[in-house]
């Protein structure tokens, strides 16, 4: 991630954390203060808001309550002043180039839809891991399913998470691979998450869902866009795993509650290294 940011000498909140850099993300309204010696995010947050309100912005960007007035102002006035021009490479946020750009490809809904997305992850970002499982699989359970050959003319294409919400419909694949990404965004690490290929005995075919492993021995949370409900792995008896991965592994699995083997890396799978290439994320 490359960001241009601003050096702010010497102001401290009360608890003494030194402010060292103002950042903005994606289409300057998510704003991030970050505590650049710990390398430590303290608050992300939208400023979709009047001026008057940069005071009370300013502060709840502090894990305690209280900040040095005079820093505030200095924040408060290099926040008017401040000039961003951003990269984000390896995040979902997307620039202003960008969100014109898939307005002019798929219209000014997708963009909407796109503005939502992102306003959800960043106001949700301090949840509880289980709420942002909730939160994420409930956000996505409400696209559409449509087959990869009726949406896009493949027989099998995995949609980046952006070309999913932009045009609201998907396959499995799709629905697990936005939900993947979604909760990687709110901070939830990849040794947590894997993409799980199963067949679903229910619909007698090919399927994928989204584990969640609270640690590495854990029986898996099951996200999955035919079941609005998250369950643990023994209640889904209907799934049968193949192989399950993420940005780092691969594993194969005879039972959905186990972890199963790993067999070697997730760049081996051909159109899972497509899609990265294609979000330009090196793993």
């Amino acid at each position: 991630m490359r960001i241009q940011s601003l050096f702010v000498g010497g102001c401290r909140n009360e608890s003494g954390y030194r402010l060292n850099s103002l950042s903005f993300l994606a289409d300057k309204r998510i704003l991030a203060i970050r505590d650049m010696p710990e390398r430590r995010r303290l608050s992300v947050f939208s400023v979709q808001m009047m001026p008057d309100h940069y005071y009370k912005l300013i502060k709840r960007s502090f894990p305690v309550e209280g900040i040095n007035n005079a820093c505030a102002y200095v924040l408060f006035v290099l926040l008017i002043l401040l000039v961003v021009n951003i990269t984000v490479s390896g995040s979902q946020l997307l620039t202003p180039q960008q969100l014109k750009a898939l307005q002019n490809h798929y219209g000014q809904a997708a963009v909407k839809r796109i503005e939502d997305w992102q306003a959800m992850i960043v106001a949700n970002r301090d949840e509880s891991e289980r709420q942002k499982l909730e939160i994420v699989n409930q956000y996505f359970n409400r696209m559409e399913f449509i087959s990869d050959m009726e949406h896009w003319g493949k027989k099998d294409y995995w949609a980046t998470p952006v070309e999913f919400i932009a045009t609201a419909a998907g396959d499995c694949e799709d629905f697990s691979i936005a939900k993947y990404f979604t909760l990687r965004e709110l901070g939830i690490e990849t040794e947590k998450l894997r993409l799980i290929y199963v067949k679903a005995t229910s619909i007698n075919q090919a399927h994928m869902v989204l584990g969640y492993y609270k640690n590495a021995d854990a029986e898996p949370l099951i996200l999955d866009n035919l079941d609005p409900e998250i369950q643990p792995a023994s209640l889904r008896q209907d799934l049968i795993p193949s192989y399950s991965f993420n940005g780092n592994s691969l594993w194969q699995a005879k039972m959905l509650r186990e972890g199963g083997i790993k067999v070697g890396k997730s760049a081996n799978i051909g159109i899972w290294k497509m899609l990265m290439e294609r979000m330009e994320i090196k793993h």
